[in-house]
């Protein structure tokens, strides 16, 4: 009997906590654009930073919550660049919905 892959929305849709399991995504290479900055999961109600990280073209992305968290503790100074002060964050839906869209056992 096939098992059938799941979103992982789908799959995990009343996980409380920050990131998602990586280990429960079932195609491996997708997961390293995924990855909370922070926690190392895949990001669970993915955010960005609204400061510029210009070296560089990647996106870094967050959980909400993480992000929160370490902006809280830190009086919002960039986890990224100490010298980026009154840091702040906005959704990204359009990575949200494909991290939800990865497919899970």
């Amino acid at each position: 009997m096939a098992v059938l892959a799941k979103d992982l929305s789908t799959s995990l849709l009343r996980a409380h906590g920050k990131g998602w399991n990586a280990s429960l995504v079932i195609d491996t290479s997708q997961i390293p654009q995924y990855l909370c900055k922070l926690c190392h999961n895949i990001c669970k109600n993915s955010v960005v930073l609204t400061c510029d990280h210009d070296e560089d073209d990647a996106v870094h992305m967050f959980c909400k919550e993480c992000l929160a968290q370490k902006l809280e503790e830190t009086n919002h100074v960039c986890p990224l660049d100490s010298s980026h002060q009154q840091t702040g964050f906005h959704s990204n839906r359009f990575v949200r919905n494909l991290v939800l869209k990865l497919k899970v056992n």
